[in-house]
């Protein structure tokens, strides 16, 4: 799943410059018209966000589906949020304090 990194290892290691920051929604989107298929995208992602589709012959990333991506809206546990990051890593610094507080309160039972 492509993280959209602020600083995207992928977009400033493709010679081709084919992928730039959608300035709506804030996806690091692929051109397939510029890009030459050379794959360093995909081999700098941290995350696995990239994907080569051998049928298709293109590099295929998340494009957080317009503003509205499916997986978080259809995802059952909620594991998978959508919004935005500052308002998000908030909300998950939040809740990994509190799995942390509650496994150090169980540690010292």
């Amino acid at each position: 799943m492509c993280m959209q990194c602020e600083e995207a290892g992928c977009m400033a290691i493709c010679p081709a410059h084919a992928i730039a920051e959608d300035k709506t929604t804030g996806a690091r989107l692929v051109n397939t018209s510029k890009c030459i298929k050379c794959k360093m995208c995909i081999q700098i992602c941290p995350f696995g966000g990239n994907f080569f589709d051998a049928r298709g012959r293109k590099i295929l990333k998340c494009d957080l589906c317009s503003g509205d991506p499916q997986c978080a809206q259809v995802c059952p546990s909620g594991a998978i949020t959508y919004g935005e990051r500052s308002t998000v890593n908030v909300a998950k610094r939040r809740q990994a304090a509190a799995k942390l507080k509650a496994i150090a309160r169980g540690a010292r039972s």
